[in-house]
């Protein structure tokens, strides 16, 4: 398993820095459990990949944390898993 992680930010008046943090895993799975209760928001294609992206929001009570889910472009045998923000509860 791979791991990258980075700040991220928007500048603004309301601007809040989060953490965005990507695991590379190998896996048959586009979505395996990592411990905390996903709603799917989305699918998009994205021109750089054959595969498509889902994106998920975390079910937690006032919770903001986001993830995108994707097969990676050049090895479909692993799956790119980006996670953005902190939770804020267990």
């Amino acid at each position: 398993m791979h791991i990258k992680c980075q700040n991220s930010g928007i500048k603004g008046k309301n601007a809040e820095v989060s953490q965005r943090i990507t695991f590379r895993t190998r896996s048959q799975l586009e979505v395996m459990d990592d411990g905390y209760k996903w709603r799917k928001y989305g699918k998009k294609t994205v021109k750089s990949s054959p595969n498509p992206r889902n994106y998920y929001k975390c079910s937690g009570e006032g919770c903001d944390v986001k993830k995108r889910v994707e097969r990676d472009r050049d090895d479909s045998n692993y799956v790119l898993t980006t996670y953005d923000g902190v939770h804020n509860h267990q």
